[in-house]
């Protein structure tokens, strides 16, 4: 029989830490634009480049070839720059690695160009400023995990409470049930659970879809599977829709919440089928505890809410141990940065709890691997305290940092550096002269030529917060301070009052002008601020997966769908 054996080293009353002064280098550029964000953080210059950078691009990624985004296909043809037309989250999903048979050099390059799409927000919508904005030199600490693990909300109304239920280790025996065996093999038996919904506020929004995917015996499996989509009874929002794909169309006759939901609890999220499995559970879970609320008023038998302390999260889980694996910690970024490849159909409810269901058992293989004495397997228990943040799990050999709650291993300076890129068609910014205002003269319309190059107009600064800094200079032209964003250099452009053309409404006009304001920069050399993606400086710090341990969860992956693919076949002869 295991002995739990815990170190209560935290005091739960007090679990928060000091707030963090904000650093004079993260302070605006220009504070007068504060409402409209145009600018980055004072940008590091290096005062030496970074030449190991520059051989793994040598000796590495340059002699990956067969690929057209990524290794040697990324370069132009002398290759002298890295051709940002080739850059993006949507292109490399065009080239997924299959990690199993994969060389190392082929995995290093498919990283190096993920680590260029997360910084480089032209080469798709899901491209993103945080890397730039939010590096070694300007934070101690990555934005999305210090939202994550280190809010001061998240501490006091979660993290505490979840702890003091946890160490309680007189109560609760069955969560005291081994993860694995003694050979580190799992042996869970969980549901992976989750949803889409009308919205992000999950004190108001409506559940839309919902689906489970069992797991016995730390394998996953489609039998039991649920797959239901729900009729929220308000009309679907067109954000929501433009998420999931899901609209009134598709749910008008499937059945409410309401009628779903007991018989849903209880075959599928029930203690028989083992451990609850949510990503971002602290969405999840009181999402779905206000639904049972509300069921509550008008059934003849009241439903028990699930307990958030006993939800497996592979969202807080892999921050704890990789917090500094990509900027975005949401659960397809994740999944690409452990498996070298997209999800498939992410942001539909099953896909999702699949994708969940591999990054748990990542982390869960990871945690077994690190246990101080591989005799002795961890508990459910452990697990969850570690989920926490609790610091006094004995058999876990990865130390928390004392204020930041996660792996200290590894190091945000290490993970993400400047880095002296040489770069072709790269994209700059969204900058408006008067040269690109008169081509679009039979595009856009006169009236509106005059009211973008006037200087009455709302475009001029005018001593707003809100109004960028423009000018005419001696030659008459137009100069337009330059925007990264596109959603924030479109806001520019709405203070010029433009009007319709030609059959073209306001919006499609704006649109055209901002396509036509793209500026990019050609051979040049710039640093950038980028994810290291080099596995030799992992025993420096530097936070990269452990590729045995995703290789073994893409192996089982693989199993599990052919033996489900031979169940049906066997069922339909």
């Amino acid at each position: 029989m295991q002995v739990l054996s815990i170190q209560k080293t935290d005091k739960v009353n007090n679990f928060r830490t000091q707030t963090m002064s904000r650093p004079q280098s993260m302070m605006p550029v220009y504070p007068q634009r504060n409402e409209i964000s145009n600018v980055y953080y004072t940008p590091f210059q290096l005062k030496q480049p970074n030449f190991k950078g520059l051989r793994l691009e040598t000796n590495v990624i340059q002699k990956v070839t067969g690929k057209q985004y990524q290794g040697a296909g990324l370069y132009t043809k002398a290759k002298d720059f890295i051709d940002f037309l080739k850059v993006g989250y949507d292109k490399l999903a065009t080239e997924p690695l299959d990690i199993l048979k994969a060389t190392k050099n082929e995995i290093i390059a498919h990283r190096f160009s993920l680590a260029l799409a997360e910084t480089y927000a032209e080469g798709s919508a899901f491209g993103t400023q945080w890397v730039k904005r939010y590096n070694p030199e300007n934070r101690r600490s990555p934005l999305a995990v210090s939202h994550s693990l280190n809010s001061e909300n998240m501490k006091e109304n979660v993290y505490a409470a979840n702890l003091e239920y946890l160490y309680d280790l007189n109560k609760h025996k069955h969560l005291d049930a081994p993860i694995t065996d003694k050979k580190g093999n799992l042996i869970l038996d969980a549901v992976v659970f989750d949803t889409e919904t009308t919205g992000a506020n999950p004190k108001v929004d409506k559940i839309v879809q919902i689906a489970t995917l069992p797991m016995k015996h730390g394998q996953v499996t489609t039998q039991g599977v649920c797959d239901q989509l729900i009729n929220p009874e308000i009309p679907m929002p067109a954000g929501a829709e433009a998420v999931h794909g899901i609209s009134d169309q598709m749910v008008k006759d499937k059945p409410t919440i309401h009628k779903f939901i007991e018989k849903f609890l209880s075959t599928s999220l029930n203690q028989k089928n083992g451990a609850i499995v949510v990503y971002n559970s602290k969405f999840d879970i009181p999402l779905l505890n206000r639904e049972i609320r509300e069921h509550n008023i008008y059934a003849s038998k009241d439903i028990k809410e699930k307990e958030l302390a006993e939800v497996l999260d592979p969202y807080l889980l892999i921050q704890r141990i990789h917090p500094f694996l990509g900027a975005k910690k949401k659960l397809s970024f994740q999944y690409h940065w452990l498996f070298c490849k997209p999800m498939e159909n992410a942001h539909d409810a099953l896909a999702d709890v699949t994708g969940t269901a591999d990054v748990l058992k990542y982390c869960l293989y990871y945690l077994s691997e690190h246990r101080k004495d591989k005799t002795v397997p961890l508990s459910l228990r452990e697990v969850l305290i570690f989920q926490n943040g609790g610091h006094g799990v004995e058999n876990i050999d990865i130390p928390l940092d004392a204020s930041k709650n996660y792996n200290k291993n590894f190091k945000f300076d290490r993970s993400y550096r400047a880095e002296p890129l040489d770069v072709d068609n790269y994209f700059q910014g969204y900058k408006l002269t008067a040269k690109t205002i008169a081509s679009l003269e039979n595009e856009i319309g006169l009236e509106n030529v005059k009211k973008l190059l006037n200087n009455s107009n709302g475009l001029v600064s005018t001593g707003s917060k809100s109004a960028p800094e423009t000018q005419k200079n001696d030659k008459n032209s137009f100069v337009n301070i330059s925007y990264v964003l596109a959603d924030n250099f479109k806001k520019v452009l709405g203070f010029a009052d433009l009007q319709e053309y030609n059959g073209k409404s306001v919006e499609e006009i704006i649109d055209l002008i901002t396509e036509k304001s793209k500026r990019f920069e050609h051979e040049k050399t710039k640093e950038i601020w980028l994810k290291n993606v080099d596995p030799d400086d992992i025993a420096k710090g530097n936070d990269l997966p452990d590729d045995e341990i995703a290789k073994r969860v893409m192996k089982e992956s693989k199993l599990a769908k052919e033996k489900d693919a031979a169940r049906e076949a066997k069922k339909n002869k």
